[in-house]
């Protein structure tokens, strides 16, 4: 399963797309996983994977982070300047390689 796949692997939040509304889902998401509240969200690009487009947004968020431990084990804040340091999933080290342009 991709969870296996990515055991170990620092990667942003996110999830399979159960839905057609792509800001509905990452609520949900982020929800789900942090829970925490959306309060805006900007497309940023997608990456295309063998499972498919893993979408990317710039999000303002709300509330306390609180880890769903079925979901998330640990959080992180990271600096595009040394984030290269950790184990990342490939397709949050697209994102990076692209949001450092």
């Amino acid at each position: 399963s991709n969870e296996e796949q990515n055991f170990g692997q620092w990667q942003i939040p996110g999830g399979e797309i159960e839905g057609k509304n792509l800001k509905e889902e990452l609520k949900r998401e982020l929800k789900e996983e942090l829970g925490v509240k959306l309060i805006s969200a900007s497309f940023l690009f997608y990456v295309t994977t063998v499972r498919g487009n893993v979408h990317f947004f710039k999000t303002k968020i709300r509330g306390k982070i609180t880890l769903q431990k079925e979901e998330v084990s640990i959080y992180g804040w990271f600096g595009l300047d040394n984030i290269h340091k950790y184990n990342l999933s490939s397709s949050t080290q697209e994102a990076v390689r692209r949001l450092n342009g």
